[in-house]
């Protein structure tokens, strides 16, 4: 079986639900805070970006799984060819999978409270939070300056959007919460646009990941089972592709990506 998605088809699909996803929970927001209209409270936990469980949440935990997904497949095919860097492509993998885990079930809501700092340390996580990526960005300044530069740059982008958003907007967030709580438009704007960077920097990723996977390694493989074995006449190439592989490559004439 083979499936063919194009990269500009798999840009304008992001931007098309992110934008639907971040107008709609803006408008939520407003018309619960602002206009008090009736119903609005229902719709806000089902599309509010500041809510957990809801419609947001899934799509951000499913970006997340899928860069992670992505990335495993990287690192997979980088350790069956001795490439450099390897190491480095499985620690992104295992990050994005518990970030994923964590976005679906708030793992770090419950990792505060170490220090009673108030302000914009009110949400205190963001203190080890800032240390590890501290730590994260030297140790991976090797494997960036490895990368092709237009990979590089995307990779940087939405790294700096992701934290930006994650991390950065955590702290004018903690200073209103700290002085005014949280039921209020002011608090809800603010973490829409933590939220939003959030969604906006994994986009990015994801679709700098998947045209990084397409051309410069030319074939990710990712092996599932496959009853009956390969088809005699794909033996030759069952030699060095395994029965059931589904491979990410790159048409050179087009901007198609290709799994089969």
């Amino acid at each position: 079986m083979q499936i063919t998605l194009r990269l500009d088809s798999l840009r304008r699909l992001l931007m098309a639900v992110l934008a639907a996803l971040l107008v709609a929970g803006l408008l939520a927001e407003i018309a619960d805070k602002v206009w008090h209209a009736r119903d609005a409270e229902a719709l806000l936990e089902f599309v509010s970006l500041s809510e957990e469980q809801n419609l947001p949440t899934w799509f951000s935990s499913v970006l997340l799984f899928s860069c992670g997904a992505v990335l495993a497949a990287i690192a997979a095919s980088k350790r069956s060819t001795h490439a450099p860097y390897a190491r480095h492509w499985w620690g992104l993998a295992a990050g994005f999978f518990y970030i994923s885990l964590d976005e679906a079930v708030q793992i770090h809501e419950h990792a505060g409270g170490w220090v009673d700092a108030g302000g914009i340390l009110y949400f205190d996580w963001v203190i080890p939070a800032s240390i590890l990526i501290g730590i994260l960005s030297v140790s991976y300044l090797g494997f960036l300056a490895h990368l092709p530069r237009i990979v590089r740059w995307r990779f940087v982008a939405a790294g700096l959007l992701y934290v930006g958003g994650a991390v950065g907007m955590e702290l004018p967030l903690g200073w209103w919460t700290d002085r005014a709580g949280s039921h209020n438009l002011t608090y809800a704007l603010i973490d829409w646009v933590e939220e939003s960077l959030e969604m906006i920097g994994v986009s990015v990723f994801l679709y700098a990941l998947i045209g990084y996977a397409a051309y410069p390694l030319g074939m990710v493989r990712i092996f599932v089972p496959e009853a009956g074995g390969a088809p005699p006449a794909r033996a030759a190439a069952a030699a060095e592709t395994p029965a059931g592989a589904i491979g990410l490559e790159r048409d050179p004439s087009s901007t198609d990506l290709r799994y089969r």
